[in-house]
């Protein structure tokens, strides 16, 4: 619960024999469309992936009919310092992930708190014009962009944003992945998004 009452629900998966004592890299992933728990369950098929390799996996449901980049990000500092202070973050921060309506909460959440997380990954997404104006925030980490070569519009913005954000002096990659459309994380294993997670990341 926030200092407000407000409960929050999410979905949480470790690595096997967790211990709370070993700081694990963490996974922060902001789930698509309406952010329900129906729609944050579309990342379990990559949780046995990640508990392999010693990854915890967390994604919050907004708690209410607010996306998590319409007023619900109020709760996402809440809900980061709630794991916190279950256990440790390898490097005392989040890799950062969403898709769709996950990835544009994604540059919210980053943009407003920079210092909480290694890198940032989108499948797809992009930055809402208020955090066009707070890009600068992130300019020191690692952004990918990964996006279908068919998803048009997503496919636009993402090459707009990483071009402006590399224009800026930031680190941006982008990735057009083949013969998709808008459901293009669907593809994509949980070793590739590993490998992107990481990159650049000190």
């Amino acid at each position: 619960r926030t200092s407000r009452g407000k409960q929050l629900e999410y979905l949480l998966s470790f690595p096997q024999r967790f211990s709370p004592e070993i700081a694990y890299p963490t996974l922060l992933a902001l789930p698509p469309g309406e952010q329900t728990r129906e729609l944050a369950q579309v990342y379990e098929p990559w949780f046995p992936f990640f508990q392999e390799q010693g990854w915890v996996t967390c994604c919050p449901v907004v708690p209410s009919n607010k996306l998590f980049f319409q007023g619900a990000e109020r709760y996402l500092p809440y809900f980061m310092d709630h794991l916190e202070s279950q256990m440790y973050l390898a490097g005392g921060k989040f890799y950062l992930f969403g898709v769709s309506n996950g990835g544009i909460s994604a540059f919210r959440a980053a943009t407003l708190n920079p210092e909480r997380f290694h890198s940032i990954t989108v499948c797809p997404g992009w930055p809402k014009p208020a955090d066009v104006n707070r890009l600068e925030t992130i300019l020191n980490l690692p952004v990918n962009f990964l996006v279908g070569d068919m998803d048009t519009r997503w496919r636009i913005k993402s090459e707009d944003f990483s071009r402006k954000i590399l224009d800026m002096g930031g680190d941006a990659m982008l990735e057009l992945i083949p013969g998709e459309g808008h459901m293009a994380f669907q593809t994509i294993s949980a070793a590739r998004l590993l490998q992107t997670f990481m990159r650049n990341v000190n």
